[in-house]
């Protein structure tokens, strides 16, 4: 059978770009260097596209920048670029070493965003769990340069919006959920429970780091959540609210963590209108 076709262009041709590699930062007990990496989505496009940074979860013990990547298409569809970023466990580097990686992706696509067709003014973060940490802190801290370290300095590595699900905001409460126990991921990701570190627990708040320069918020937590409490959240909103920073809460009713709630139909919707509002021109 022969046919011709007539075919209605209705969506985006995505592609990815895997593996590039946007820092080195020191490994095997300062000996050699280690590559991180990132993989890019976006389509073709005649404009610079805005970013959304994806930071994959895993309690700071593993992660897979990989693994999430068909649940962000619809994103690069809708004229997103997502960087789907690497960053070092807390084997490798304890905090705050993940941070410092995530702020040397922020920096490194700005250096390169002619070379990728990106819009240096306009990123984004977004993450699950321990990546939605990271974001959190990523957005509030976007005003000091503690975390800056490495190559591209000078570029900024502040973002304009942060999306963050399920993720922790306050260690020394989270620690009040599991006794502060030695052996939990925040206490490995710290050096220690959070009481018994109390230093290295301020500068892990992302509240530390408010101003009026904290970009727009949106939050999104099951309250069934059995890894990390919707209390969480809970602090989290409250503080933003605190500081008067912009911010939408969306309590999914009975999802627990990391579930199928934060990839239905719906949940896409409210991502990708908050998105369109703070970071397309």
């Amino acid at each position: 059978m022969k046919s011709k076709l007539q075919v209605e262009i209705e969506r985006a041709q995505v592609g990815i770009l895997q593996d590039i590699v946007f820092a080195q930062p020191p490994f095997w007990f300062g000996n050699t260097t280690r590559p991180l990496k990132l993989n890019l989505m976006k389509a073709r496009s005649d404009k610079p596209l805005p970013v959304i940074i994806w930071l994959c979860g895993g309690a700071w013990v593993m992660m897979d920048k990989n693994y999430h990547a068909p649940e962000m298409e619809y994103l690069a569809e809708n004229g997103f670029a997502v960087a789907s970023v690497e960053y070092r466990t807390s084997n490798e580097a304890r905090f705050p070493g993940q941070i410092e990686d995530v702020k040397a992706a922020i920096r490194f696509l700005r250096a390169h965003a002619e070379q990728f067709g990106l819009d240096a003014e306009h990123i984004g973060i977004m993450g699950e769990s321990a990546g939605g940490y990271l974001s959190i802190l990523a957005g509030t801290s976007g005003s000091t340069r503690i975390f800056d370290v490495g190559e591209n300095l000078e570029y900024s590595s502040a973002v304009q919006a942060v999306c963050d699900w399920y993720g922790p905001s306050d260690f020394v409460e989270f620690a009040k959920e599991n006794n502060g126990s030695a052996d939990s991921p925040e206490a490995l990701l710290m050096g220690g429970p959070a009481h018994r570190v109390p230093e290295v627990a301020e500068a892990a708040n992302p509240c530390t780091y408010l101003s009026p320069e904290t970009p727009p918020f949106l939050i999104l937590h099951g309250n069934q959540d059995h890894t990390v409490p919707f209390s969480q959240s809970e602090i989290l909103y409250e503080r933003l609210t605190a500081n008067q920073t912009p911010v939408e809460f969306y309590e999914l009713d009975g999802a627990d963590h990391a579930d199928r709630h934060f990839v239905q139909p719906a949940i896409r919707k409210i991502i990708l209108e908050f998105f369109e509002r703070n970071l397309k021109r």
